[in-house]
């Protein structure tokens, strides 16, 4: 796996690819701060990633670039991540993608 992905407690997803790494070798309890980055928010369907996301049973922290999202669908995303995981912190972010929408 790609040591930049994971490193004290915090899960960077650039790709799907990534997420499988990190679910072979990573123990998920050590995950507390999950970054997913734009581009892997257009290669797999959210209700894939929701599901895999709360095996992170001690997630604090989550930032997901809105980049690529569109906006008739931020309002869903956001309270079906506040549904499936309420003990977390929710955070939009952005990658500075040219074309993007840089953050809410």
């Amino acid at each position: 796996m790609n040591p930049s992905i994971f490193k004290d407690g915090f899960l960077r997803l650039f790709r799907p690819d990534d997420l499988l790494k990190a679910e072979q070798q990573v123990d998920p309890l050590e995950v507390s701060t999950l970054r997913i980055y734009a581009e892997f928010n257009l290669l797999l369907d959210f209700d894939v990633t929701l599901t895999r996301v709360s095996n992170f049973k001690n997630l604090k922290n989550l930032y997901i670039e809105d980049d690529r999202i569109p906006d008739q669908e931020i309002s869903f995303i956001e309270n079906r991540i506040r549904t499936a995981l309420p003990s977390i912190k929710f955070y939009w972010g952005s990658g500075n993608i040219a074309g993007g929408k840089h953050g809410r």
